[in-house]
């Protein structure tokens, strides 16, 4: 944090300005930005990464939208509605046999798998149904064995059954129950990193946010993922798994920001003596308590802080600790 010098006063408000700037730019938060586009699944159409749960939408509402765009407007609408006529509006025809098993499953009613043309989609929507309602007898309706066990052990929520599947379905068939038993040992079967990542954000978001910085390929991007789950779930634990430092990610700047965040001027006793400064003045602005400048490293930083504080809240009272006639101006002039 840059400090004033005495002399003029213009040049002292021009510092003070630059001194602000700095620190404000110091606590921009960033926010975890998970990437994961999973591949849609005949037997799993609740995936579509596009659907937004509880939108207010109507179909209507889809008929303005580009064309592009209505396909995933009428899933979307038909699966919070859990009524099938809007899929009936989707052009193509695997998506439609889509949207009639994913509102299938969320209605939890087979009757509507019986319109799906595709002996596979149709009987994986049976799966789908047998799953939601944890009823293996609907499984009676599958003719192909595969998919027919693939049905019973999600019904059953049983994993033992997966192991006799292929690759592919044994996947999602370990993927399924993990997510409805809300069991990542279960998550832990799946070879596939990215479906395993989808389990894991399913059943426990911070742990499957940790997995996928953990499949980051570089040591700089695992530092800033591990940095950005930190801060956005508040968890200091985790800023111990930043390795190295660069100028916007260590495992220090980790914590300073999360102090802030918690308004917790304790954790800034453990930083680097160039962050703890920094740690106290953001602390301070970002509460709005003009008490903890008092623990900044010098009367002309502590004198600055009380007057950014007194300045945001509208308080002259803030300035009256102030010790440097000059900046005790400028505080009782920003802070009317």
């Amino acid at each position: 944090m840059p400090f004033i010098t005495k002399g003029a006063a213009n040049i002292k408000y021009l510092a003070i300005v630059i001194s602000v700037a700095v620190i404000a730019a110091a606590f921009i938060i960033l926010y975890p930005k998970i990437n994961s586009a999973p591949a849609e699944q005949l037997y799993q159409p609740q995936q579509n990464g596009y659907i937004q749960e509880n939108s207010a939408r109507t179909a209507e509402d889809c008929e303005v939208l580009p064309e592009e765009m209505q396909e995933s407007c009428y899933f979307e609408v038909a699966l919070n509605e859990k009524n099938i006529v809007p899929c009936n509006k989707i052009k193509s025809e695997e998506a439609k046999e889509q949207c009639f098993s994913a509102v299938a499953s969320a209605a939890q009613d087979s009757s509507l798998c019986d319109g799906i043309s595709t002996q596979a989609r149709r009987e994986f929507c049976y799966s789908g149904v047998a799953a939601a309602k944890q009823d293996p007898s609907l499984c009676d309706k599958i003719s192909e064995e595969e998919i027919k066990t693939f049905c019973i052990a999600s019904a059953k929520q049983d994993p033992s059954l997966c192991e006799e599947l292929s690759f592919q379905i044994k996947e999602d068939c370990y993927s399924n129950i993990g997510i409805a038993k809300k069991d990542l040992s279960v998550c832990d079967k799946i070879q596939s990193q990215g479906l395993k990542e989808i389990c894991y954000l399913k059943v426990d978001p911070l742990q499957g946010a940790l997995l996928g910085c953990e499949r980051k390929e570089t040591a700089g991007e695992k530092n800033l993922c591990y940095q950005e789950t930190a801060i956005s779930n508040l968890d200091l634990s985790i800023c111990s798994k930043i390795k190295g430092e660069s100028e916007s990610c260590s495992k220090d700047f980790c914590l300073l920001q999360i102090a802030v965040m918690k308004k917790d001027a304790s954790i800034c006793e453990g930083l680097q003596e160039r962050l703890k400064d920094q740690c106290y003045y953001g602390i301070a602005l970002f509460s709005q308590d003009y008490s903890v400048c008092a623990d900044l490293s010098s009367e002309e930083s502590r004198d600055l802080c009380r007057m950014d504080v007194a300045s945001a809240k509208k308080d002259p009272l803030a300035c009256e600790a102030i010790s440097d006639s000059l900046i005790k101006e400028a505080c009782l002039e920003a802070s009317k």
